[in-house]
C-alpha cells in the first residue's frame, strides 16, 4: 500500500505491507503539524519506521522520520502544515516562526506575532522599520502626518509582501503587494492613522461590500475589494490590481485626447456605474481621470476606484468634496447636492478625454467659478438664493465678485471643441451634463438612450 500526501513542493510517500495496516494522522486544526501517531508492523512483527521523501526544486533527499522536523524547517521557507488545507495555501504557525526564524523578526514583531494564528510572510529583515516604544508617531511606525512607513520588502499583517508603491493621497498610501495567502498580486490601501480618515474608510468598506454583494463589481465597473483588516493602528483594504488610469492614458497620447470610439465605450461603462450607484443611493464624490483605471486584461474595460470620499445620499459626511477641476458648482456655492455632482464630473471628464485638456482648470474657487461662468453662462438667481456660500462669490445683485480674468472656454468654443464629424452627438451629450441646476442635467436613466451611444 502507498499513501501519498502532498502540499506545495513537498510530497510524502509511505509504503509498507497491506496487512496489519494501521496509519492515522493528527493535525489540521489551527496549524497543528502532520505527524504519525501509530506505526506499521510488517509480517515479521518488527516495528517499521516509515521513510519520508522530500522533493524540492534543487533537493531530492530521503530521510528518516526522526530527521523530518529539522529538515522541514531548514529547507522549506513557506509550507502549510494544516492537513485540512485542501487549497494547499502555504503558511506557518507562530511557534515554528519563533523557533526557526526568530532572528529575522524585530523585537516588536516577536511579541506582535503572538496575535496571529497563521504566518504567510515575515518580510525582509533588512527592510523592516524598527519600533520606537512610546514614540508619539505610533511607536515609530508612522510619519508625522500619520502615514505608515511603508518599505519595499517588508510585510503587512504577516501576509502581504510590499513590492512597490502605486500612489498616495490625503487618505494615505497605495502599494502593490503579493498576497502570500492567495498567491496573487494585489493593491493594498493603507489608511492614514487619523480618526477622520479612519471613519471615512469604514464608509468606503461598507459601500464596496454593498457593491460587491449587489453585483456592482461584476456587472458594473466598480473596483473589487478583497479584504480589510487592521495592522499597527492602520486600517488596510486590499483590492484587485488594475492597469493605468485615464489621466496616464491621456499623458501617453501627449494630451491630444483619445479615440472617439474608446470615449464612447468608456462613457457607456461610466454611465452604467453611475446608474448602479444611484440605485443604491451612492454618491462617488470624486469622479476624475485618476480614479478610472483600465483593466489589465481588457483595454476596453474600465473600473471606477477610490470610494474614499463616497457617501450614501442620506448620510452625507462632508459639505465640501470633489477635486477642483471636476467639482460641481453646487459644491462650490454650498447648494444641496445629490448624484448630480457625479453627472457634472462626467461631463468635465468626457471633455478632457476628447481634447486632452481639462475644461475648467481653476487654481482656486473664484477662478473655478469664473471658468464655469465663461463656459456655460451665469447661474440662475434661484440657484444662488438656495446656496449657503453664494455670498462669498457673488454680490447682492448676484454678480460674480472676482475680477480675475481667465482664459477660459466660451460656450461656442466648447461646442467647437466637442464637435466631431460626421455627427455632433458628443457635443450635445456633454453640454447636457453641464448645467447649473442639477435638475436640468441629463437624467441618468436617459443617458444611455442618447444618440451618442446609438452611434
Amino acid at each position: 500500500m502507498k499513501f501519498k500526501w502532498s502540499c506545495g513542493c513537498v510530497s510524502s510517500i509511505f509504503s509498507g505491507s497491506k496487512d496489519d495496516e494501521d496509519l492515522s494522522f493528527s493535525g489540521g486544526h489551527e496549524g497543528k503539524s502532520l505527524e504519525v501517531v501509530s506505526t506499521y508492523k510488517d509480517n515479521s512483527n518488527k516495528t517499521w519506521q516509515p521513510k519520508v521523501k522530500y522533493e524540492t526544486k534543487h533537493i531530492k533527499k530521503t530521510i528518516r522520520t526522526t530527521q523530518r522536523k529539522k529538515y522541514f524547517h531548514n529547507k522549506i521557507k513557506y509550507i502549510t502544515t494544516d492537513s485540512s488545507a485542501a487549497t494547499g495555501v502555504p503558511y506557518r504557525t507562530v511557534p515554528q516562526i519563533l523557533k526557526y526564524h526568530c532572528d529575522e523578526l524585530t523585537g516588536f514583531e516577536q511579541s506582535e506575532i503572538l496575535e496571529y494564528d497563521r504566518i504567510y510572510c515575515i518580510g525582509d529583515k533588512h527592510g523592516k522599520v524598527n519600533a520606537i516604544p512610546h514614540s508619539k508617531c505610533n511607536n515609530g511606525f508612522d510619519h508625522k502626518n500619520g502615514d505608515y512607513r511603508l518599505r519595499v520588502g517588508d510585510h503587512v499583517g504577516f501576509r502581504f509582501e510590499i513590492l512597490s508603491r502605486l500612489g498616495r493621497g490625503s487618505f494615505g498610501q497605495v502599494v502593490k503587494v503579493r498576497d502570500h495567502m492567495t498567491e496573487q498580486v494585489v493593491a493594498l490601501k493603507v489608511i492614514r492613522n487619523k480618526h477622520r480618515f479612519y471613519k471615512q474608510a469604514l464608509v468606503e468598506i461598507e459601500i464596496l461590500n454593498l457593491c460587491k454583494n449587489k453585483g456592482g463589481t461584476n456587472h458594473c465597473q466598480i473596483v473589487e475589494m478583497h479584504d480589510s483588516f487592521h495592522f499597527r493602528n492602520h486600517l488596510c483594504i486590499s483590492f484587485e490590481l488594475l492597469g493605468i488610469n485615464l489621466y496616464e492614458l491621456i499623458c501617453e497620447n501627449q494630451f491630444k485626447g483619445i479615440d472617439l470610439d474608446y470615449i464612447r465605450i468608456y462613457a457607456k461603462q461610466l454611465v452604467e456605474t453611475l446608474i448602479f450607484n444611484a440605485k443604491y443611493d451612492i454618491i462617488h464624490c470624486d469622479l476624475k481621470p485618476e480614479n478610472i483605471l483600465i483593466c489589465r486584461d481588457d483595454l476596453k474595460a474600465i473600473k471606477v476606484i477610490d470610494y474614499g470620499s463616497a457617501c450614501f445620499g442620506n448620510k452625507k459626511m462632508f459639505a465640501y468634496i470633489q477635486s477642483r477641476f471636476y467639482r460641481a458648482p453646487e459644491i462650490i456655492v454650498g447648494h444641496a447636492y445629490d448624484q448630480g455632482i457625479d453627472i457634472w464630473s462626467l461631463g468635465c471628464l468626457l471633455y478632457e478625454m476628447h481634447t486632452g485638456q481639462p475644461l475648467f482648470p481653476g487654481e482656486n474657487e473664484h477662478q473655478q467659478l469664473a471658468y464655469i461662468i465663461q463656459g456655460i453662462g451665469h447661474p440662475p438667481k434661484s440657484f444662488l438664493k438656495a446656496s449657503d456660500r453664494a455670498h462669498i462669490f457673488f454680490d447682492r445683485h448676484f454678480r460674480h465678485k472676482s475680477r480675475v480674468s481667465v482664459a477660459g472656454k466660451s460656450m461656442k468654443a466648447i461646442s467647437r471643441d466637442l464637435h466631431t464629424n460626421p455627427n455632433k452627438f458628443l457635443e450635445d451629450f456633454v453640454l447636457g451634463l453641464l448645467k447649473w441646476k442639477p435638475s436640468e442635467r441629463l437624467a441618468l436613466k436617459d443617458c444611455l438612450q442618447h444618440p451618442f451611444f446609438a452611434n
